[in-house]
């Protein structure tokens, strides 16, 4: 009976918390219930759709909103780029035979002769130069050989020119043309009026001639980067020329000035005897022009003496 009494009393206490407890809860579920899902059979409460940006129309001209990157790649380490160029002077024993030998060593090489120039009457006096390009890997061994073709080489220069500035700056250049290439491909195929695709037309025939340019500079930095320019003066060792010409003789030479002689007095008395015959024409206006001439003289000295 005890036992009964005070199971009774813990119901009658702990009945209050439990009711407390499951409205506290039934509180919070219904605010939950009301945020995500709401009364069943009822259609619930929905969230506006995000709002999705329209694009802007395109424009051209002064407001055009295009916008083109002119933000560099990054930096990456870059090889030194030099432009190489020797000069050289050169004495050898047969100077076009040098010429051919070196053309021949320089194609062996993987190079190519840019020019070559020979000058001189005869063969033991020519003088020549040549100039050709070869490989920067083969360029001293090339050097070595013309050494070895010389009798001696009295003048030799080393110059260099560094483009490795130039070379960063085109290739950064050329991406950033590139870039602004694909974006003006992209407007041509969203442009809709004729207007529209001739103006970007125009804007990417522009581009696409500053990208040939950059292309063919940077091109022409890297062949002229990986060879080397040899500017070679090949001289005669000695002239073989005798001092006195073959055939030379002084009696010949004497009987020479003999006939020029004779001949200019032949001109001299062909000369006289045409002027004996034709005198009858020339000597009269001769004579009154002689005349005339005597008269003025005499007068100036008659005006001379009258001021005196």
């Amino acid at each position: 009976m005890g036992d009964a009494m005070t199971l009774k009393k813990g119901i009658l206490l702990g009945l209050p918390l439990s009711l407390l407890l499951l409205a506290l809860l039934a509180t919070a579920c219904g605010g939950g219930g009301r945020e995500s899902v709401g009364s069943p059979g009822a259609p619930g409460p929905t969230r506006p759709p995000a709002s999705t940006p329209t694009p802007a129309p395109f424009a051209f001209g002064k407001d055009a909103a295009l916008s083109f990157s002119d933000s560099r790649s990054a930096a990456q380490p870059q090889a030194r780029m030099v432009v190489r160029t020797v000069n050289m002077m050169a004495i050898i024993q047969d100077v076009p035979r040098a010429v051919e030998d070196i053309s021949a060593m320089v194609g062996q090489m993987g190079g190519f002769v840019v020019s070559t120039s020979l000058r001189g009457q005869e063969e033991q006096d020519t003088i020549a130069s040549i100039s050709f390009r070869v490989p920067s890997e083969k360029a001293e061994e090339a050097l070595a050989r013309v050494r070895g073709m010389a009798s001696r080489v009295p003048a030799e220069q080393n110059s260099g020119q560094d483009v490795t500035e130039e070379y960063v700056d085109l290739k950064a250049r050329l991406d950033n043309l590139e870039a602004s290439e694909k974006q003006l491909r992209g407007v041509m195929d969203r442009a809709q009026t004729v207007e529209d695709i001739l103006k970007v037309q125009a804007q990417l025939t522009q581009v696409r001639g500053d990208i040939e340019s950059f292309k063919a500079r940077t091109l022409y930095l890297e062949r002229t980067s990986a060879t080397v320019l040899i500017n070679v003066e090949l001289l005669p060792l000695a002239s073989t020329k005798p001092l006195v010409s073959p055939g030379w003789s002084a009696r010949e030479t004497a009987k020479s000035a003999v006939r020029t002689l004779s001949g200019g007095g032949q001109n001299l008395a062909d000369f006289a005897i045409r002027a004996a015959v034709l005198s009858p024409l020339w000597l009269p206006e001769v004579l009154v022009l002689a005349a005339l001439l005597a008269w003025l003289v005499r007068r100036l000295a008659a005006a001379r003496a009258h001021k005196a």
